[in-house]
């Protein structure tokens, strides 16, 4: 029998096909490793991975910019709270904002309103919950001694109402001393528990002098002078 007829061709071509699939199933493994060695890896940016996200430590007060806030002093001619407007440091941590505020606000009066927190106080720390309330940690230096409950009620809300009016996400203040919870400052009013704001204590606005008020003796207001057209 001849080996050129179609049988036999057919035949060699599938033992030849059997070999070459039996020498790819053999060498895949060390051609697979030679790639995984050799194939550059992709950056992850390409790869399709996100940024990650490096933590930044928490940044402080930014001395550079300032807010206007207004800061309430009990009046030393009468019984109410009046506004004093003044810059402080920014900061965009709402705990740290209220800090700089009860700060400013320890430092006392420069239009000579009574104090509101008695000299030396210094503030501990401002903590804020989910709630609204601001806790203010104060030193131990922060109570009253030989004063009345009109006068201890006026210093208080000097600080809760300092905060309230700047500050809308405040809704409730609690007085703390050295981290622990008081009973109250001068023996009158109940710090136990958190304080909301009382407006009713702030004083109105005077209202400012108009010409008619000034009297005869004062001068008569000068318009500016406009352009006449041509």
């Amino acid at each position: 029998m001849s080996r050129d007829t179609p049988g036999w061709r057919n035949a060699r071509a599938v033992v030849g096909l059997l070999v070459l699939f039996s020498g790819v199933v053999f060498t895949s493994p060390r051609w697979s490793a030679l790639f995984r060695a050799t194939a550059p890896t992709a950056p992850e940016d390409e790869a399709g991975a996100g940024p990650v996200a490096t933590p930044t430590p928490d940044a402080p007060a930014d001395a550079s910019r300032s807010i206007q806030v207004r800061l309430l002093f009990p009046a030393a001619d009468r019984n109410a709270l009046l506004i004093e407007e003044r810059a402080v440091a920014y900061d965009a941590d709402l705990a740290r904002q209220l800090e700089q505020v009860v700060t400013a606000l320890a430092t006392g009066s420069r239009a000579g309103h009574l104090p509101a927190l008695p000299p030396g106080t210094r503030v501990l720390q401002v903590l804020v919950d989910e709630r609204g309330t601001a806790f203010v940690d104060l030193s131990k230096d922060a109570a009253w001694t030989g004063i009345g409950a009109l006068e201890e009620r006026l210093a208080v809300y000097a600080l809760v109402d300092t905060l309230s009016l700047n500050f809308p996400a405040v809704r409730r203040v609690q007085w703390l001393v050295e981290d622990k919870p008081v009973e109250t400052m001068a023996g009158h009013v109940d710090l136990s528990r958190p304080l909301r704001a009382d407006m009713t204590l702030i004083a109105e606005p005077e209202p400012s002098p108009t010409p008619d008020d000034a009297g005869p003796g004062a001068p008569a207001a000068v318009a500016s002078p406009t352009e006449s057209p041509r």
